[in-house]
């Protein structure tokens, strides 16, 4: 008590200060900012909001304890999510009260360890609620260590803690939770080291005469190898399939016409090949004769067959596009490499008859038998042509092509 001033010595300090008599610090210095060294190891931002399941998860939980924990005390019990954080179990060793019952728990098959803090004053309300009481404790807590009847009552509603916990999560991802063992002395629950990221989830828990908290640390790198799953928002639900919209939607789908088209072969050129070309040139094809060719549903081969005819003649071949305009440097284009394809022929089909096709099935083509085809260059309608054989290999004779400017505007 020699530390403590009397009232007689506290009331002539503040006459002394009101006179003048005793100096008093009036400049007090902000002093200089600290300074702390960015961790890039560590994420931006709390994690536990970039999980969103997790607050699921919470919500199921609160709701499960406050139905077992109002069972097993006989007393009526609210329980409410008071806060979840995501710091440094540093941070949180520090933030421990004094005394409260330490639980170590594993979570399988997560790795690792995780903690659950139960106070001193929330223990001895329990143990008063499971003896008749009210739930208010008289008890000293400083320095008080819990004695064999109240560890094994701490037992008993942690593993209920515990069973609501693995039912909380049934949802998002199978757990299976283990009660390891109980601690008073904080040193001595190590789950990991002072720069690892934890998070925090602290409930209420409201007696009939008083409340007090529970919390759960779980850390990130337990949770880590799963955070995809905890990124889904909402919780899935096994719904019901509308029958008549499933089928409403196949038919419509069904309807659908998609373009079926027929590449004869393809062969590469350059610049000043194409600009050489003339009536009656041969372009050999890589497409060797007797081999299948590729059939293209929107542009994706899907088939591969043999040209053929057939009695039922279609329609007359697309026009291809117009060149836009502009000057282009001969010197620059003339050795530039050009993919041609020589087109057999296109058809526009619903997709329940794409659907049918198989081994041995004929797809009429819009070219009639004799008609020339079309020859692309970079996809573009340049010429059209017959085919040849030689040295068995296709080949495409050109019968018509378009004036050189306008294969130098295709280039452009």
């Amino acid at each position: 008590m020699g530390n403590i001033l009397s009232q007689d010595e506290v009331d002539s300090l503040l006459d002394g200060i009101t006179e003048g008599k005793v100096e008093a610090e009036t400049d007090v210095s902000e002093g200089t900012p600290t300074v702390e060294v960015y961790d890039f190891s560590m994420p931006a931002g709390p994690v536990h909001l970039r999980l969103p399941a997790l607050g699921i998860i919470n919500e199921r939980l609160v709701g499960l304890l406050r139905t077992d924990l109002q069972a097993a005390s006989r007393s009526v019990i609210d329980v409410n999510l008071a806060s979840t954080e995501t710091v440094k179990f540093s941070d949180f060793y520090l933030s421990l009260p004094m005394p409260s019952s330490l639980n170590i728990f594993s979570i399988e098959p997560l790795r690792g360890f995780s903690l659950i803090v139960l106070e001193g004053p929330l223990v001895f309300s329990f143990v008063d609620s499971l003896f008749g009481g009210t739930g208010v404790s008289h008890v000293k807590l400083e320095g008080r260590l819990f004695t064999k009847i109240e560890t094994k009552i701490v037992e008993k509603i942690v593993k209920i803690i515990l069973n609501d916990f693995q039912k909380a999560w049934a949802d998002v991802y199978e757990i299976n939770t283990a009660f390891i063992r109980s601690e008073m002395d904080p040193q001595f629950v190590g789950i990991g080291t002072p720069d690892d990221l934890v998070i925090v989830n602290k409930y209420e828990v409201q007696l009939e005469n008083g409340n007090g908290f529970i919390t759960i640390c779980i850390p990130y790198s337990s949770i880590k190898p799963i955070k995809e799953k905890l990124k889904n928002k909402f919780r899935r639900e096994k719904m019901a399939i509308d029958q008549r919209w499933r089928k409403y939607i196949q038919e419509k789908i069904q309807e659908t016409m998609v373009e079926l088209s027929c590449t004869m072969g393809m062969a590469k050129i350059n610049g000043s090949e194409l600009l050489g070309l003339k009536v009656d040139d041969v372009i050999m094809l890589e497409q060797k004769s007797g081999n299948s060719v590729i059939v293209n549903v929107e542009n994706i081969p899907k088939f591969k067959g043999y040209p053929g005819a057939c009695e039922n003649d279609g329609a007359t071949p697309q026009n291809g596009e117009s060149c836009s305009n502009g000057k282009c440097d001969m010197d620059l284009i003339l050795d530039i490499p050009l993919d041609v394809t020589v087109e057999l022929g296109k058809v526009k089909m619903p997709v329940n008859e794409l659907l049918q096709l198989g081994q041995g099935s004929i797809i009429e083509l819009s070219k009639q038998v004799g008609e020339p085809l079309d020859i692309y260059v970079n996809n573009k309608l340049v010429a059209k042509g017959e085919v040849v054989i030689l040295e068995e290999k296709f080949g495409i004779r050109v019968s018509d092509i378009i004036n050189p400017s306008e294969r130098v505007k295709s280039l452009a």
